[in-house]
C-alpha cells in the first residue's frame, strides 16, 4: 500500500462523534496545572494492579508513621533544653 493510498484512506474514515458527544475545549486551569504534573509517574502507578497500588500506598504511610515517632522522640529528647530556652527569652511574671 502506497502513502498516498494510506493518507486516502485516512481520509475517508468517519471521525464525527456522536450527536451527544461535545468535543471539550481545553481548560486553561488546568492546562497550567498539567505542567507541572510527572505523567510517567502517572503511567507507572497504573501499570500496577490494585493490589499492588494498595501495597504501596500501606508502605508509605508505615514510613510516614515512623518518621512522625522519630519526631515525637526527638522532640522529647530535647523538651528540658527547649523550656530553659523559653523560659530565658520568656521569663514569666511571678
Amino acid at each position: 500500500m502506497s502513502r498516498s493510498e494510506t493518507k486516502t484512506q485516512a481520509s475517508q474514515r468517519d471521525t464525527s462523534l456522536p450527536e451527544d458527544l461535545v468535543p471539550l475545549r481545553p481548560d486553561p486551569v488546568i492546562e497550567v496545572y498539567k505542567r507541572d504534573i510527572d505523567r510517567t509517574l502517572l503511567r507507572e502507578n497504573l501499570k500496577l494492579t490494585v493490589e499492588q497500588r494498595f501495597e504501596k500506598q500501606m508502605a508509605i504511610q508505615r514510613f510516614a508513621e515512623e518518621m512522625r515517632k522519630a519526631g515525637r522522640r526527638r522532640a522529647t529528647e530535647y523538651r528540658p533544653e527547649l523550656e530553659a530556652l523559653i523560659e530565658e527569652f520568656h521569663p514569666q511574671a511571678d
